[in-house]
């Protein structure tokens, strides 16, 4: 005989049921730290029953509730006695903060960054031992990725224009916190620039741009000396142009970014890769062999093997000897003198069919400033 459970199923009040109720611990955090205030402190004025920090508050929140537009607004009607006393401000109360504020003067950015830096700040200090600040080393330092992103817009909104993807909208460059290097889970948006679509990968002047903002929105180290190599810059190839890495080399900075060899580069690359570090009719590589580390995965596995390994190929590419009567070729002129290029050589997938590549293996090339060849995958 089995014997059977009957569940009775529960009944709920719908008087008991708020929605969006997840969006009241974030308006919490926001009122602990102090975000409306901090920018109430730069930007207002004048005494208002909402204030222009209320009302970039009350947008952000809107947007965790799964608003795209001012007037989504309104999907916080529900929490709105939870978050206020005050009932939420109106669209047109909005419009109106957001238009008195619109000017996007270098000025008006650097009070906003100090504003949010303020916010961070306080955020950070309440984690005591556990806050960024205070756990970046530079065996260790907080890193904050930089990386551009396409944004399609459906109308012809300000500043919107045709992307190099044959789309239409904008082309942020955007800067995030990964807290995973110091130890800690996640991230966090930090600062971006608001560009149109037609602006470029690789522009050297935004990436420096960029990186003033991110010093001037991160929060200073706790021992108050500037970060130096405890912070580290990491892009894709799209910011291995020679004047960004001389400017974070300028602010005394950690870098991890992607280098895109020219096809001399290449040519010299693939050459040595399948050469096995033999000597060559152009080049005798032995001299130029240095010493190999393994490869690292995100997952902590170690790879390390004849197929699998890490190497400085800095020297190989300052030193390239193309032709037999010609003198040596450095390929790194004009790049800072600490730079180091390290190859992250490899076999590929067994899935990806190996005519597709010039050689049996592969390599990604970065370039960084620290001595360490220790790089780990993701």
């Amino acid at each position: 005989m089995v014997k059977t459970t009957t569940y009775t199923p529960m009944m709920a009040s719908c008087t008991r049921l708020v929605s969006r109720a997840g969006v009241l611990p974030f308006a919490h955090v926001a009122q602990l730290v102090g975000i409306g205030a901090s920018l109430d402190r730069v930007f207002s004025r004048q005494r208002l029953t909402h204030t222009f920090g209320d009302a970039c508050t009350g947008l952000a929140l809107s947007l965790i509730a799964g608003g795209d537009d001012v007037k989504d607004i309104n999907l916080l009607d529900s929490v709105s006695t939870a978050l206020s006393s005050q009932p939420l401000p109106s669209v047109s109360t909005l419009w109106r903060r957001l238009t008195e504020h619109k000017d996007t003067s270098d000025k008006i950015r650097e009070e906003f960054l100090h504003a949010i830096k303020y916010a961070r700040s306080t955020l950070w200090n309440l984690l005591g031992d556990q806050a960024p600040h205070k756990l970046a080393t530079v065996d260790k330092p907080l890193i904050v990725d930089i990386d551009a992103t396409l944004i399609c817009a459906h109308s012809g909104k300000e500043k919107a224009a045709p992307t190099y993807k044959k789309g239409f909208g904008f082309h942020p460059l955007c800067a995030f916190i990964d807290y995973t290097s110091v130890g800690l889970t996640g991230g966090e948006f930090l600062t971006c620039l608001l560009r149109p679509g037609n602006a470029g990968a690789n522009t050297a002047n935004d990436h420096c741009q960029l990186v003033k903002e991110i010093l001037t929105a991160l929060p200073d180290h706790s021992d108050g000396k500037p970060w130096g190599k405890r912070l580290v810059i990491r892009a894709d190839s799209a910011g291995g142009t020679k004047q960004f890495l001389s400017s974070l080399d300028d602010h005394d900075l950690g870098y991890v970014v992607g280098f895109s060899p020219s096809p001399t580069a290449s040519i010299l690359l693939n050459e040595h890769i399948r050469s096995g570090n033999e000597a060559t009719s152009h080049t005798d590589y032995r001299s130029l062999r240095n010493t190999r580390v393994p490869i690292v995965r995100g997952n902590g596995d170690i790879s390390f093997d004849d197929q699998h390994f890490l190497e400085d190929i800095t020297g190989l590419l300052q030193t390239a000897h193309l032709e037999d009567d010609k003198p040596l070729v450095n390929l790194l002129t004009d790049y800072p003198t600490t730079m180091r290029v390290i190859a992250r050589i490899e076999s590929p997938p067994r899935r990806v069919p190996t005519q597709h590549f010039q050689s049996t293996r592969h390599t990604h090339p970065i370039m960084r400033n620290k001595p360490q060849l220790q790089y780990s995958t993701h």
